[in-house]
């Protein structure tokens, strides 16, 4: 989304669009989504990515998964129980190069295909024991895989296993996670009681997004990536 993308570069990044941020370093802000994430991937690798990562927020299911936590997995796994393992080399020099600094969660992040409640974080942490879930990084991985390439996956998660997604959001988000506010305010009038919930979210998805930054700030927005001849 649009402010994961600023988390990382600290400015406004276009949409849709493979953007250049450093020497050999691109990003591209797809949005919401395994069919975003897909046509990131496949614009990404056309444009010369040699290495793949899936950065962002995420739900939490486990109950350590709280708003600001930062997951690491070792593991992905699909809602049709495929795993893809990350990069173990990669995923090694990331967390030695973030040791000391955070205390992230391991553990398997799980793939959803949409927006989940409360009731469904915790009959999916039951069912698979993943810490946290999205729905990019199955997608990612899946092209990474494709194309024999280095992937890694960095989430922060946004919203806690008890945290509720308050129904006023749905409808007035976009794919990239801009409110429009007009329709927002309309819907907050109808459901007045939607506001302190909807303060709770906007809170944890800026502790997640600082979660991100940080990240940055000590590793480069490279995270870590190994030279070639390293992996």
């Amino acid at each position: 989304m649009s402010a994961e993308a600023r988390a990382v570069t600290g400015r406004a990044q276009p949409t849709e669009e493979v953007v250049e941020i450093a020497e050999h370093l691109l990003l591209r802000v797809g949005g919401v989504g395994d069919a975003a994430a897909e046509r990131s991937c496949v614009a990404l690798i056309a444009a010369g990515a040699n290495a793949l990562v899936s950065l962002g927020c995420a739900a939490g299911l486990a109950p350590a998964c709280r708003p600001g936590t930062l997951v690491v997995p070792a593991e992905l796994q699909s809602l049709q129980g495929e795993i893809f393992t990350v990069d173990p080399r990669w995923r090694a020099a990331l967390l030695a190069g973030i040791h000391g600094f955070f205390s992230p969660v391991f553990g398997t992040i799980a793939g959803v295909g949409g927006i989940i409640e409360r009731t469904e974080k915790h009959a999916l942490h039951t069912r698979t024991g993943a810490v946290a879930a999205d729905m990019e990084s199955i997608a990612v991985a899946r092209n990474a895989r494709r194309r024999g390439l280095p992937m890694i996956a960095v989430r922060a998660i946004s919203d806690g296993p008890e945290d509720a997604l308050p129904i006023s959001v749905l409808g007035v988000v976009d794919a990239f996670g801009r409110a429009r506010y007009g329709a927002l305010l309309g819907t907050l009038v109808r459901r007045p009681g939607d506001v302190a919930a909807l303060a709770r979210l906007r809170a944890g998805f800026s502790s997640a997004c600082t979660t991100l930054s940080q990240v940055i700030a000590r590793t480069g927005a490279e995270l870590c990536c190994p030279g070639e001849n390293d992996r």
